[in-house]
């Protein structure tokens, strides 16, 4: 420790490291590790769920299409002579219906990938009727978010981990490894629905790079920034974190699109100590010390036109 990072420890308070635990307790609870939480466990493979699966699709190129270029994509139905599925509200699972003929499909060119995907369109698993019905539920519901709360909470989770808990390893979970945040637009009502990259900022699966430490001691790896990232070779090096727990599978080319929230996350980062800029510590700053360890000596007030976020 140098004279200025001494410095800087002596000029935090006395009951810094109480402060510091109580911080990173307040931290902890914004997670939610239990199977309940999207980010961990993503109802997958089921008719009912209000995500959208889709299918025979590479994660590489759908994040070259949408992110590195900038493009527009559209969705694909589910072929008009694959069987008659109009009683699948009953079945339990995808994997019970005869969705796709796969055997159809071209296999992959020795030079690169198929023709299939390298165009502009996701195909998917629901008849058209079904998938415009969804699309349109997930544009308002995700314009009705970003209306009410201010920040989009729709993405296209691409890449999954399947994995178990251990007291009940019958049980398989999926959590969603990369988040591409999107938008969902059209220019009427007779139109279809367009996906775009909305520019926000990627993230890590905090949750589930909690829970992966927390219960087995395996650190998920962060993502590295958009301009290095390739979504295979980011897979690749959770496969390789995840390689000693029997079963589990690293899903590199999953993809679904779905409703997922990160305001807790977000809350979650923001009170990282190590997120401060240097020579400061959140330890040191007035509001948390009275909330985790001084109190609040008098009450706080403001001018009527004061800049509150200042």
């Amino acid at each position: 420790m140098d004279s200025q990072e001494r410095q800087n420890r002596d000029d935090l308070p006395v009951d810094f490291e109480a402060v510091m635990n109580r911080l990173a307790s307040a931290r902890r609870e914004l997670l939610d590790l239990s199977t309940r939480n999207r980010l961990l466990s993503t109802p997958r493979h089921k008719v009912r769920a209000k995500i959208i699966e889709i299918i025979d699709e590479k994660a590489d190129q759908i994040f070259d299409h949408l992110v590195t270029q900038e493009k527009v994509m559209t969705f694909l139905p589910r072929p008009t002579d694959a069987p008659d599925i109009a009683s699948a509200s009953d079945a339990e699972s995808l994997e019970d219906l005869s969705v796709y003929s796969l055997d159809t499909f071209d296999d992959e060119e020795d030079d690169g990938p198929a023709d299939r995907h390298l165009d502009n369109r996701l195909q998917t698993t629901l008849d058209d009727g079904r998938l415009r019905k969804r699309l349109l539920q997930l544009h308002y519901d995700a314009r009705s978010a970003l209306d009410e709360h201010g920040f989009n909470i729709l993405y296209l989770a691409v890449g999954f981990l399947k994995w178990f808990e251990d007291d009940k390893p019958d049980k398989a979970r999926y959590a969603p490894l990369l988040f591409v945040p999107v938008t969902l637009k059209r220019s009427s009502a007779r139109t279809r629905f367009k996906v775009s990259y909305s520019g926000d900022e990627f993230a890590t699966n905090l949750s589930l790079q909690e829970k992966l430490q927390t219960q087995f001691s395996i650190g998920l790896p962060d993502l590295p920034e958009v301009e290095d990232l390739v979504p295979s070779a980011y897979f690749k090096s959770v496969a390789e974190a995840v390689k000693l727990r029997p079963n589990w599978e690293v899903q590199s080319d999953d993809i679904s699109l779905g409703m997922f929230s990160f305001s807790k996350l977000l809350m979650y980062r923001d009170l990282d100590p190590d997120k401060w800029p240097a020579g400061k510590s959140i330890a040191a700053h007035g509001l948390i010390r009275a909330l985790l360890g001084d109190g609040f000596t008098e009450g706080l007030n403001f001018p009527e036109k004061a800049h509150i976020d200042e």
